[in-house]
């Protein structure tokens, strides 16, 4: 089994900042996803609204290692690259870690 990290972002923002939240969130996933550890990142919308003027949406990034995560986000700011900041246009977040424990995967025939 591969070991695998990871980390699932729920952010509710308001429906006018939508679009701008998803290309901010697009253009720092495209950075960090040239880290070496980085898995790849989904941005997921939720069919139902939490309020009629607002939208939650779901970021899940995966890495190889939590330790590959934080190595890869130190070394972007330490090379002084600006990451769009997305979260400010989010009303609230909430940031959840998850370690893979065990897979199953589809037989392929």
């Amino acid at each position: 089994m591969t070991t695998m990290y990871r980390v699932i972002f729920e952010h509710h923002v308001a429906l006018n900042n939508e679009a701008i939240f998803i290309k901010k969130w697009k253009s720092s996933s495209d950075i960090i996803q040239k880290e070496p550890g980085a898995l790849g990142s989904k941005l997921f919308k939720s069919p139902a609204k939490s309020k009629s003027d607002e939208v939650v949406l779901y970021i899940m990034a995966d890495w190889t290692s939590k330790r590959a995560r934080t190595t890869s986000i130190a070394a972007i700011k330490a090379r002084g690259i600006t990451i769009e900041n997305h979260n400010e246009l989010a009303i609230r977040t909430n940031m959840t870690e998850y370690e893979l424990v065990e897979e199953s995967l589809p037989i392929v025939k």
